[in-house]
């Protein structure tokens, strides 16, 4: 199985634009989920968990837990600037997943102007411990916007 890339942000539906007033006749198109994973591994306290094209809306962030740490771990999702840009603490107590939907800031709604990197940062350095942490998001135009200003054929 091969992968595909292409450049979005990529809208799907199978009426493209409004011509009436009835379901059939009405733009039913939106904007595809996507999602980036990174791993966090013990012994750091900062990686990347993903790099959003401009515009994008996170939608969540998941982390799943495959080996428990062994310290108490608080995870923010943010840039290098600010740490909780994104989504302010997660607390890691159990391995499973631990969902950030709750901890999401205002911030999530648009990244910014530019493509941006995403930083997951840890309170503690555990010596031991595992996750996967999944990035869920909308890729939107450049300015955070769902729909083309004119019509483009």
């Amino acid at each position: 199985m091969a992968f595909s890339t292409f450049e979005g942000p990529v809208r799907s539906g199978t009426t493209r634009y409004t011509t009436g007033v009835t379901a059939d006749t009405i733009d039913n198109t939106g904007l595809m989920v996507l999602s980036q994973f990174s791993t966090i591994s013990s012994g750091s306290t900062l990686f990347i968990a993903a790099v959003l094209p401009a515009g994008s809306q996170i939608l969540n962030i998941f982390v799943d837990t495959s080996t428990l740490f062994d310290a108490a771990t608080t995870v923010e999702f943010g840039i290098s600037s600010n740490a909780d840009e994104f989504a302010t603490s997660t607390t890691i107590t159990t391995a499973g997943r631990h969902d950030a939907s709750a901890n999401l800031t205002s911030s999530a709604l648009n990244v910014g102007s530019s493509d941006i990197i995403i930083e997951g940062s840890l309170t503690t350095t555990a010596t031991a411990g595992a996750a996967t942490v999944t990035v869920v998001y909308v890729q939107k135009a450049s300015n955070g916007a769902t729909a083309p200003t004119a019509f483009q054929n």
